[in-house]
């Protein structure tokens, strides 16, 4: 076959597979960065791994083909041989997991084994430098994904071991050509592969920082109205598959616009921290499943899963709530000073028409304990104060 014909089908090949591997870059990245589908986000890792293991699994089997067709397809195999290095080398540096060095360690020791016709000693040495630097990109990937020129020399080292190892067991004729061919080809893939997968991960980046930025109060750092709608459309959803019970609190300070008008609004925000963060360890108290909010203004809410039915509960909880926030003081040029909390009490109910029914019940016990005085709680119609 002439040196143009295949130069040719060697350019064609190059980019198809170039494309192909931008494509499953693409595919894993997007499941690694989404956050917005539940399924997704809670299986990333499996679905990752399910990708790495397919994608290699399919070059595995492309370059075996391909070796069994051969002269009439002489050095195809090694095109496959550069998109396994480039597989390998992101995967391993980015997913930084047993499972996938495994998946890497089992397909480079058939990959070997399919190639050669008898165990030697060198093919066990081969097997052996492949497997250790499978390990170590492993094991310092966060390093190296930060650090762009240790990365490069990583995956020159990386490459130069796998291509040498492939060819002692299968040794190509001495054409200058075919090299410089089969390194071109490599790096162009690197490097479009490496600034393509840079591009994604930032993105990944700036995206889970704009979700970030959109669930989370930027004054206290807790969940925000937005989390709080999300998260209770989900528990209501589960509630009527499963009939999982759940307790929203909804409290609001008192007198806080006194607060901010007598000590001033630096003053105010530093009182909403402190009660955030008290919320917070409160939450934590009573379980992983319980979740603090920031309604908006003075107003946080907690929705209470464990033991949600239990009404003696609540009231336990709103009390302590209640002592944990009064017990804060609170220090200005003006003088020191305590707070007091109104809260509404309610749970889930089967009669509930939506997952908003919850929150309007909470709301309204939440005035109903302000009409009547405020630093009281409210559940179940009846109203306690803790003075």
């Amino acid at each position: 076959m002439s040196t143009g014909w295949i130069s040719l089908s060697f350019g064609l090949s190059l980019i198809t597979n170039v494309v192909v591997f931008l494509g499953v870059l693409s595919l894993f990245y997007w499941v690694r960065g989404n956050v917005s589908n539940r399924f997704v986000h809670k299986h990333a890792l499996g679905l990752q791994l399910t990708i790495c293991f397919a994608f290699e699994a399919y070059l595995f089997i492309e370059s075996v083909t391909n070796v069994r067709l051969g002269p009439n397809a002489f050095g195809l195999h090694w095109s496959f041989l550069n998109l396994l290095i480039m597989a390998y080398f992101v995967f391993s540096i980015v997913l930084q997991s047993k499972w996938e060095f495994l998946i890497g360690m089992g397909a480079t020791i058939l990959y070997v084994l399919s190639r050669s016709n008898q165990i030697t000693a060198g093919v066990v040495l081969g097997i052996v430098v492949i497997v250790l630097l499978q390990y170590l990109l492993t094991r310092y990937g966060a390093f190296l994904l930060h650090h762009p020129i240790p990365a490069s020399l990583a995956l020159m080292i990386f490459a130069a071991a796998s291509i040498t190892a492939i060819y002692l067991l299968d040794p190509v004729p001495p054409h200058g050509w075919f090299w410089l061919r089969q390194i071109a080809g490599f790096l162009i893939l690197a490097i479009a592969a490496g600034l393509y997968a840079k591009a994604l991960s930032r993105r990944n980046d700036d995206m889970n920082k704009y979700h970030s930025e959109a669930l989370t109060d930027s004054l206290t750092g807790i969940k925000n109205m937005g989390s709080f709608n999300s998260d209770l459309m989900h528990l209501y959803a589960q509630f009527e598959q499963t009939g999982a019970r759940y307790r929203l609190f909804e409290l609001d300070l008192d007198h806080f616009k006194q607060i901010n008008d007598t000590y001033g609004h630096p003053v105010g925000n530093v009182v909403l921290k402190q009660v955030a963060a008290t919320l917070q360890q409160i939450a934590l108290e009573q379980g992983c499943d319980t979740k603090v909010y920031r309604m908006g203004g003075e107003e946080f809410g907690i929705i209470l899963q464990t033991a949600a039915a239990d009404p003696h509960r609540a009231h336990t909880i709103g009390k302590e709530i209640n002592q944990r926030i009064g017990a804060l003081e609170f220090t200005s040029p003006k003088g020191n000073f305590h707070t007091t909390v109104s809260l509404g009490v309610e749970v889930v109910l089967p009669e509930d028409n939506n997952y908003l029914d919850i929150y309007s019940k909470a709301d309204h016990y939440l005035y109903q304990s302000k009409h009547s005085g405020r630093n009281a709680i409210t559940y179940d119609g009846k109203t306690y104060s803790f003075s």
